[in-house]
């Protein structure tokens, strides 16, 4: 198979994005984020993990090894079994999926920062982060902020402070936990710890992803800012060493006029890794997009010259209606773009 250098794949996309925007032909309506995905090693050290020492409250137990032929040509991951978890996000539009597959060759991604391209970091906003703290260090967690503590930040234009440190998982995924006084508004029962969480995916033009997740896929962006030097925040997040000091910029994704929760991010001034993607590989990351027609989204994407790694390059569709289809955007993130069936959301 003939390989074509990334920038002339990338080239080729904004060309293609920058004729759909001119107006005219068909478009992608997304209805939803999905799932936020992370892949695993292992889901129940994993599972675990999340509900014990963060305290997410999970939306079931683990699911036993299934075989979806379906899922399978649309991940490309030929031979595979996968399980899942899922848990709830407080004042996020998405729920967290931990992936787990077996029966097919796969390899751990490097661990990262989160300037790091393709980079997922997930803040979790919390009543009680001594208790999380001690947990996270009783589990063995890595803590990646600066001084190994939390930080405090305060914020003279609203009174506010809050105080928090980042942790990676065993699979090199980022957690920032956060305490803020006053805490957030939030219907959360006052038994759970966490009260919001986000999440932050780091690219590596803003501009051009921006341009990509508003032109093709069809998401509300809100215009990228200025760079922020923070050298607080960079510390939290393990980013501010002695010879490099990080700026940063961001832009939130909306759908209908909602938040999601879920942002991108640009880091400059700081070096960064750039990992190759597969849902197989644990470390490797993404979320799902539901759209209102998946024989839409496959066409405007392959229009748009997104990667596909569906085999054939055209959406799997079920024969009572949906289908799906996982792509690359131009930061390698992984996306299941899929339209739900008939009764589900």
């Amino acid at each position: 198979m003939q390989r074509f250098p990334m920038r002339i794949v990338v080239i080729g996309v904004l060309t293609a994005i920058a004729a759909l925007g001119e107006g005219g032909g068909a478009k992608i309506e997304p209805i939803g984020i999905g799932n936020l995905k992370r892949y695993v090693s292992d889901l129940d050290k994993s599972f675990a993990l999340y509900r014990d020492v963060f305290g997410l409250q999970a939306n079931g137990e683990p699911g036993k090894f299934a075989v979806n032929p379906q899922g399978q040509k649309a991940t490309n991951t030929p031979g595979a079994k996968y399980r899942v978890a899922f848990f709830n996000l407080p004042g996020a539009s998405y729920r967290l999926e931990l992936v787990e597959y077996a029966d097919i060759a796969h390899e751990m991604k490097p661990m990262r920062r989160q300037a790091d391209i393709g980079d997922q970091a997930l803040d979790l906003q919390v009543r009680d982060l001594d208790g999380t703290l001690a947990r996270a260090k009783q589990a063995g967690l890595k803590i990646v902020t600066v001084g190994g503590e939390p930080i405090l930040r305060t914020n003279a234009n609203n009174n506010s402070s809050s105080r928090a440190i980042t942790f990676r998982d065993p699979d090199g995924f980022l957690v920032e936990i956060q305490q803020t006084t006053p805490l957030p508004e939030t219907d959360v029962p006052m038994t759970a710890n966490v009260v919001r969480a986000n999440t932050d995916m780091t690219v590596e033009n803003l501009d051009k992803a921006v341009a990509f997740y508003r032109d093709v896929l069809g998401l509300e962006m809100a215009t990228p800012g200025q760079p922020q030097r923070n050298e607080l925040t960079m510390k939290v997040i393990g980013n501010e060493t002695a010879t490099e000091h990080p700026s940063f910029r961001g832009s939130a994704i909306s759908i209908g006029g909602k938040r999601t929760g879920l942002s991108l991010l640009e880091f400059t001034g700081v070096s960064h890794k750039k990992p190759d993607f597969r849902p197989q590989d644990p470390g490797s990351c993404g979320f799902s997009l539901a759209v209102k027609d998946e024989a839409v989204a496959g066409k405007v994407l392959k229009e748009a010259g997104a990667t596909i790694l569906t085999v054939g390059g055209e959406p799997q569709m079920n024969p009572n209606g949906g289908g799906l289809m996982y792509i690359k955007d131009l930061d390698g993130i992984i996306i299941e773009v899929s339209q739900p069936g008939p009764g589900k959301k």
